[in-house]
């Protein structure tokens, strides 16, 4: 019995794997792998292939960068259009004589880069004609990093309540009473310059207000002085 026994352990220890025909079966697994992946990066195809995926790598690099450098310089001349824009509405929101209709015109051409009137400033880039500053600052928005989005969104929140209040002073302005024609031209001439004035709050205190506190941004501010020197 004791014989029979020894013969079955026998049997099954010598059926069992051990661990050192284990280990040289993993070894030569890996080499077989590691030949045929030598293999086929020496054909051809291999070598083509890998030439590909560093061709792609090397592109896909560059034209970010490319990129990167495109909209770096496209926010420094949103930062220099916008910043030009406010110190232009600011100075002519502190004129001494500021309460009247065509400088709140003025204010609202500057704002809409429109420069058909030879007295606005041109936008510094051809670009910018014609497009709203708060546009301009939605623009600035989508390039600048995250941690510099908060101070803009501010900014446009205050733009977005510019552009809304100067139609309405212009049509409160525009719905007074009119004064009686004139009879001769010197006549004329003062009751125009009668009616361009703003004899009362339309919302006008609001937006010269609003106009100053927007051009005090830090990010435009300092840029704005030195675009001036």
């Amino acid at each position: 019995m004791n014989r029979t026994a020894s013969s079955k352990a026998g049997i099954y220890l010598s059926a069992r794997p051990s661990k050192y025909a284990t280990f040289t079966g993993s070894r030569q697994k890996m080499a077989c792998k590691q030949f045929a992946l030598g293999t086929f990066l020496n054909s051809n195809f291999g070598l083509f292939v890998c030439s590909s995926v560093v061709l792609a790598s090397l592109s896909y690099g560059y034209h970010q960068w490319i990129k990167y450098q495109d909209d770096q310089r496209k926010v420094e001349q949103l930062d220099i259009e916008i910043s030009l824009r406010l110190r232009d509405m600011s100075a002519l929101a502190q004129l001494p004589d500021r309460n009247r209709y065509n400088n709140v015109e003025n204010i609202q051409r500057v704002d809409d880069g429109d420069s058909r009137k030879f007295w606005i400033r041109r936008p510094a880039f051809p670009e910018y004609k014609d497009k709203n500053t708060t546009s301009l600052m939605w623009q600035l928005y989508l390039l600048v990093p995250v941690s510099d989005r908060p101070e803009i969104r501010r900014a446009i929140h205050q733009s977005i309540q510019i552009d809304r209040l100067i139609p309405q002073i212009r049509f409160k302005a525009a719905s007074e009473p009119e004064l009686p024609p004139a009879s001769t031209k010197k006549e004329q001439e003062r009751q125009d310059e009668e009616e361009n004035k703003l004899n009362k709050d339309f919302g006008q205190i609001e937006l010269f207000s609003l106009v100053s506190q927007l051009a005090e941004f830090p990010r435009w501010i300092n840029l704005a002085a030195a675009a001036a020197r």
